[in-house]
């Protein structure tokens, strides 16, 4: 990841950091700044994360509700020999 566009409470200035705190603009790390921007990025990267599992998740409840219903009709069918 790039630098963003955050702001620095000690300087009060907004200034280009990168995630691990680097300010491009001092040329020095920075320890008081705002992280949300990098945040926001790794939220959205995690919760697309879990997007793509929920898609799985729904082929797999097809999968296993078609199994349930062919082992249900096939017990019902041994039911009614009896």
């Amino acid at each position: 990841m790039g630098p963003k566009w955050c702001f620095n409470y000690d300087s009060c200035e907004y200034e280009w950091i990168d995630e691990n705190g680097y300010s491009w603009d001092r040329d020095e790390y920075v320890y008081n700044w705002d992280h949300s921007p990098f945040d926001d990025e790794e939220n959205e990267r995690k919760k697309s994360l879990y997007e793509d599992d929920d898609e799985e998740d729904e082929e797999d409840d097809e999968e296993n509700e078609r199994y349930k219903n062919k082992y249900l009709d096939e017990e019902d069918e041994e039911d009614d020999e009896w």
